[in-house]
């Protein structure tokens, strides 16, 4: 099974849905789970690939300061989303994102 995570924020930057994210894709992990973390960021030096405790996580530029920013961080999610659909099995979304479930829910 291959399963995406969305979130908010992910390790090294924290909140509650972060940790539970990452708890819970670590234990996935250990059962053969194939694990992909798609988050967001306001640090523009951490967009984009990287990798935690061998779990693959990609960042994109969120920037909710401006409606403008809302929508290029949610353009971004939805982007890699419609290029990397077919890798996954399961998209588990940690909190509200509602374009980006609408998506999924389309694809």
């Amino acid at each position: 099974m291959r399963i995406l995570m969305t979130n908010w924020v992910y390790l090294p930057e924290f909140s509650g849905a972060a940790l539970q994210c990452h708890r819970l894709s670590r234990a996935l992990q250990r059962q053969g789970v194939q694990i992909n973390v798609l988050t967001g960021t306001h640090e523009r030096g951490m967009a984009g690939p990287d990798r935690i405790d061998d779990i693959p996580v990609h960042r994109v530029l969120r920037d909710v300061s401006s409606p403008i920013g809302q929508i290029r961080y949610f353009r971004a999610m939805q982007s890699f989303i419609r290029q990397h659909w077919r890798l996954f099995d399961i998209v588990h979304t940690h909190g509200f994102h509602p374009r980006v479930n609408m998506l999924v829910s389309k694809i």
